[in-house]
């Protein structure tokens, strides 16, 4: 069944929303809200708040995500990133179905995955055992491969981005019945192109993030094998507590499994090791994590639609054996009760400073220009920036120290380019129990 999207924009409906913002009207996609009963109240974000709602016409539950535009740096671009999320259709990635629009709100609607996060059901066991694990792992490698055959990168993988669409053991659901969701991070990056704006989740973004060379879809397989590490272990794989410390931890120091990690296969501690492979170029693909021998073992697994895609692998996959590998017997890892977990939850994705300052700095600029056009004057020039989605500006009566002083308010070191309060660190404890849906 098809469903009406205010995406497929008629020359009509454009010139109904300039009509509408010029007399103060609401936007024509707004007549969608109509099509909703908005429920009870599900989760809460950086942006707005998720709530459920049932579409009148089919009865179909779903999850409306709620964004107040004000908090939206570029209105148009988000309205970009709606269009090319609808195009994504997986089995593993959570559905956008449609968008609208009012003057203050943007509403997302989405599939409702009503089984909770990943996050909660890894505190509420400790940490998972192989097979638990393994079918996680295959959803997400499945998920991540089909977006990088798309070049879209997501920039924030973590467990609690990561959503069941029916608790695991209910109504026969397993640990594989999860979504991906939370693409409010993701970009579309070509194969050879390096970004350098620092997002994500400090804990899981991969360590060139913070080198000069930048990074690209590799960093995602990164992210990836940090989840698949805490599943099994409960723990971040580095000690370090800041971002730029815990890169330098892992480009200087060898990967160790604890020895919770005895009774683990050598299989799967050669897949997490593939995947946290420093140098990039190197790192499994999730392609390639797909044919690893671990998941291949995956239980009740169908064929992956992305395994058949024709690409050269350029790493071994059979599993080098490691003296450390061969300790104890393979089995389930034993369960902990949730006052040992070691996982905290995280804040709010990690945001470059650089970005906020230039932010800052258009926010007093336009306030000069504001004052200059009285005058008659010019005060800035404005320019688009590579990415599509910061504007910059070139100040010329703009006070700079003033907006460092603000953005080292904000808990950020403007010198560094990275957010100065993000606690990171190797234990996990978590911090709340509000479920998030999107």
């Amino acid at each position: 069944m098809s469903h009406p999207s205010p995406s497929t924009t008629t020359i009509g409906d454009t010139l109904n929303d300039k009509m509408s913002s010029l007399f103060h009207l609401q936007p024509s996609s707004h007549k969608r809200k109509k099509a909703y009963k908005i429920g009870a109240h599900l989760g809460t974000g950086g942006f707005g708040e998720v709530k459920q709602a049932t579409e009148l016409a089919t009865g179909r539950q779903v999850a409306i995500k709620i964004i107040l535009k004000s908090k939206i740096p570029d209105v148009k671009i988000q309205v970009k990133r709606q269009d090319d999320l609808k195009k994504l259709d997986h089995p593993h990635i959570v559905k956008l179905f449609e968008w609208f629009e009012s003057k203050e709100k943007m509403y997302l609607v989405f599939e409702l995955a009503a089984g909770g996060e990943l996050f909660d059901h890894l505190i509420e066991a400790g940490r998972f055992d192989e097979d638990e694990a393994k079918e996680v792992a295959y959803a997400l490698c499945d998920a991540v491969a089909y977006l990088a055959s798309h070049n879209v990168l997501h920039r924030d993988i973590k467990p609690e981005n990561v959503l069941y669409r029916d608790p695991p053991g209910h109504n026969g659901a397993g640990h594989d019945d999860c979504v991906l969701s939370d693409f409010g991070l993701a970009t579309v990056v070509n194969p050879n192109e390096r970004l350098h704006t620092i997002a994500g989740s400090a804990g899981y973004s991969a360590p060139e993030m913070y080198s000069e060379e930048g990074y690209g879809l590799a960093a995602d397989c990164w992210s990836l094998g940090v989840v698949v590490f805490a599943m099994m272990g409960g723990r971040f794989p580095y000690k370090a507590t800041e971002p730029r410390a815990l890169a330098h931890e892992a480009r200087t120091t060898e990967l160790y499994f604890p020895s919770v990690w005895r009774p683990v296969s050598a299989q799967a501690k050669d897949f997490v090791r593939k995947l946290l492979e420093v140098d990039p170029t190197k790192r499994m693909t999730a392609l390639q994590a797909l044919q690893h021998p671990w998941l291949r073992t995956a239980k009740s697994r169908p064929p992956s639609p992305m395994s058949g895609t024709k690409t050269p692998l350029q790493l071994p996959l059979d599993p080098t054996i490691h003296e450390e590998d061969e300790e104890g017997a393979h089995g389930q890892v034993p369960r902990r009760n949730k006052s040992e977990i070691e996982l905290k939850r995280h804040g709010p994705p990690m945001i470059d400073a650089a970005d906020v300052e230039k932010r800052l700095l258009q926010d007093q600029a336009k306030k000069i220009e504001k004052t200059d056009s009285e005058e008659g004057s010019d005060g800035f020039a404005e320019h688009e920036e590579d990415e599509g989605d910061v504007v910059s500006v070139e100040p010329i009566k703009v006070e700079r120290p003033k907006v460092q002083k603000k953005v080292s308010e904000m808990g950020m070191d403007p010198t560094t380019g990275a957010e100065g309060q993000i606690e990171r660190r190797p234990t996990l404890v978590q911090a709340s129990r509000k479920r998030t849906v999107l």
